[in-house]
């Protein structure tokens, strides 16, 4: 179930998501967008905030603690980042977000310094180690 503001604001995008939910979950009941009003507007405050900076603010419900089936797919690490993972591709369609483009041909990269003598190289090898970085020393002639 998704909650979605009162305004119809989160309607189309909240329905995607309860349908992708429903999708990778492989739930015998289909999902739905829900809402669910206040005495101030929208019942949840993290709607009605949304609501009020002019953006939309849902709240995804994934399943409940008591449907035994959803709950251990959900104890899963692999279906919790399946899930993200298709979540985070349901924001990027919804607003339209092209695929990064990735140049996997290349490597890009940086001289820290250079130095005439060997220890003060290696030395300061050892320093950008301890700072967890990968390096290493290259030689060239002058």
């Amino acid at each position: 179930m998704v909650y979605v503001p009162l305004d119809g604001s989160g309607d189309e995008i909240g329905q995607l998501f309860v349908d992708r939910i429903s999708l990778i979950m492989g739930t015998q009941q289909k999902g739905r967008i829900e809402k669910k009003k206040g005495n101030n507007g929208d019942y949840y405050g993290v709607i009605r905030g949304a609501v009020a900076v002019g953006t939309v603010g849902l709240i995804l419900e994934h399943s409940f603690h008591t449907n035994t089936r959803s709950a251990n797919w959900l104890m899963k690490e692999s279906n919790l980042t399946r899930l993200a993972e298709e979540e985070a591709a349901v924001i990027a369609e919804y607003f339209d977000v092209p695929e990064p483009v990735v140049e996997r041909d290349k490597l890009y990269r940086i001289q820290a310094g250079a130095f005439r003598l060997k220890a003060n190289a290696e030395a300061y090898l050892a320093d950008i180690k301890a700072a967890g970085l990968d390096a290493y020393i290259t030689t060239q002639a002058d």
